[in-house]
């Protein structure tokens, strides 16, 4: 199996006025346009645990690539608003990124 690394924003969209929620916005190659993956998931709140965090981008990356990242880290950007996020899946075969 080989190591897939992954990184991106979470950030708390508030543009939606009706219902503000986590989105992920993932890195891609440099020049190119982030891709927004939106978990859906207007139950968590802006102050979730960086556990809570952590799973919702879990399974956010699961619903989008089909694969289960096995690490998780977040870094703080700006409190309760925005987060980095690096992570590590595991991939049969060839390499690729998220």
């Amino acid at each position: 199996m080989t190591p897939s690394y992954g990184s991106g924003e979470l950030v708390w969209d508030a543009t939606e006025a009706t219902a503000p929620r986590w989105i992920l916005l993932l890195d891609g190659p440099p020049g190119s346009t982030r891709q927004r993956v939106d978990p859906q998931e207007p139950s968590l709140p802006k102050a979730a645990t960086a556990g809570q965090l952590r799973e919702l981008i879990r399974r956010a990356l699961h619903a989008d690539t089909g694969q289960w990242p096995v690490s998780v880290t977040l870094t703080l950007v700006k409190s309760k608003q925005r987060f980095r996020f690096h992570v590590v899946t595991y991939e049969a075969g060839g390499g690729g990124g998220l």
